[in-house]
């Protein structure tokens, strides 16, 4: 069975420079947005195959696990089916900030997001592996929207 994205991970995470991933849900489908600030437009990919850009808005993830049996979302950021691809892992981090283990069902302030990226087919030959817009990679922290969700 395809692992899912847990709802209580779905929205905001920020990294420390202001750059933003939305993580939304429409029906049984998980959408990503990266922003260079949460209330920025969104970032579009470099020139694809066809010449043309696409924005990096709602595109469609696939949650998945990895070689280790960990969740991740894995979003095509490049021409479909060629890549690159970018990768989303949510990581448990202790108390000095220290990333421990792959999230299981922790709730998203005890988490970080931490951003991927995999080559796609021709990838290989640009120094920012065909996503500028991903780099410099950062890890985010989940941006409560109410205040019930922060605690307070």
């Amino acid at each position: 069975m395809k692992p899912r994205w847990p709802r209580r991970w779905v929205g905001t995470w920020c990294a420390d420079d202001g750059r933003s991933v939305t993580i939304e849900r429409q029906g049984r489908s998980v959408l990503v947005t990266v922003r260079p600030v949460a209330d920025a437009g969104p970032y579009a990919s470099a020139a694809l195959l066809d010449g043309t850009r696409k924005a990096i808005f709602r595109l469609p993830a696939c949650t998945e696990r990895d070689a280790r049996g960990a969740l991740r979302l894995s979003v095509e950021a490049g021409s479909d089916g060629i890549g690159p691809s970018y990768h989303l892992e949510p990581l448990v981090r202790g108390a000095d900030g220290a990333l421990l283990r792959p999230a299981r069902h922790e709730p998203p302030s005890c988490l970080v997001l931490v951003p991927r990226v995999t080559t796609g087919l021709y990838g290989d030959w640009e120094d920012d592996l065909g996503v500028p817009w991903a780099f410099p990679l950062a890890s985010m922290r989940w941006v409560p929207q109410s205040p019930r969700e922060s605690g307070a």
